[in-house]
């Protein structure tokens, strides 16, 4: 039972980790972004918004490419 337990906390702490570093690589592709762009009049939300959500969804497959 205690080896389940500790599966159980481990498998938690490591889905943790990931979810933090996708946060921390959300926050920096937002930054290169608007970097990239040069002008933070000529770009929309939602352009922003499309553009991180095209390279999380790219993250998270590579991601599941590692796992297997």
């Amino acid at each position: 039972m205690k080896q389940a337990y500790a599966a159980n906390a481990a498998y938690r702490e490591a889905k943790q980790s990931i979810r933090e570093r996708l946060d921390k690589f959300y926050e920096w592709t937002s930054s290169v972004i608007w970097d990239s762009l040069g002008q933070h009049d000529t770009a929309s939300d939602i352009d922003l918004a499309m553009m991180q959500g095209i390279i999380l969804e790219t993250a998270k497959c590579c991601i599941r490419r590692r796992k297997t």
